[in-house]
């Protein structure tokens, strides 16, 4: 089994043509790289726009292939694998499907999903870092900026925002981490791949802790009493 990290990078219109695809399969039990695919695709439909949020321009996809050309590359690539990327499943996924589509092609499906902005979401990251974006995440977690909104290096930098979040969820839910979040962030509909039978929140910690201290406390009081009791008895054997 393998998992995929993807990234897009497409134009700005209405279409949201592929101009830039990015793949890293990794083991699925080592999580090692096991190869690693990138291309531009040509497209007459690159605006100014675009260029300045992804900085790919018309003169760099001029002799670059079509997506029809590779599409039965990125479906082999893809079909049947775990997928994994950053707000994957509500723009990446729509946008690979709707590019195959658009050429009439069976397009490629996932087995399952991993999408790191969900993680964060689940993981309240906004609180700490500010937003979930992928560079924000970057950042808070010091990890090197490869080259901003181009596909290789967001995949290489999400991937390594995976290993990040995964120590948390780790910490979280086999170390008994306590968070200062008030509110449960994970759930099983949110992530089916976590288990949160170890989980405890602060919220419920500290409840929990309350009542710790009251059934010591009240043990206590009947070890008091019981001694007092004693006590008492011996006194009066004493006295006889």
């Amino acid at each position: 089994m393998e998992i995929v990290f993807y990234d897009l990078e497409t134009t700005t219109n209405k279409k949201k043509e592929i101009i830039e695809f990015a793949a890293v399969v990794l083991n699925y039990n080592t999580l090692q790289i096991k190869h690693t695919f990138t291309t531009l695709f040509y497209s007459e439909n690159i605006t100014s726009h675009s260029t300045s949020i992804n900085t790919i321009h018309s003169q760099m996809v001029q002799h670059a292939p079509t997506f029809q050309q590779y599409s039965q590359t990125i479906f082999k690539l893809m079909n049947g694998k775990i997928w994994a990327g950053h707000n994957i499943e509500i723009f990446d996924n729509r946008v690979l499907k709707n590019n195959f589509q658009d050429l009439n092609l069976e397009f490629p499906k996932p087995i399952a999903c991993i999408d790191t902005l969900k993680i964060a979401r689940n993981l309240k990251m906004k609180e700490v870092a500010g937003n979930c974006k992928l560079e924000t995440l970057s950042k808070h977690y010091s990890i090197s900026k490869f080259q901003k909104h181009r596909a290789l290096s967001d995949v290489l930098e999400n991937i390594k925002l995976f290993q990040c979040l995964s120590t948390s969820l780790f910490l979280i839910s086999n170390l008994q981490v306590p968070f200062s979040y008030s509110q449960p962030y994970l759930t099983t509909e949110t992530n089916p791949f976590i288990n949160l039978q170890s989980i405890s929140f602060d919220s419920n910690q500290s409840h929990q802790n309350q009542e710790n201290q009251e059934n010591i406390e009240n043990i206590e009081n009947i070890e008091n009493k019981e001694e007092n009791q004693q006590n008492q008895q011996n006194k009066e054997n004493q006295n006889l």
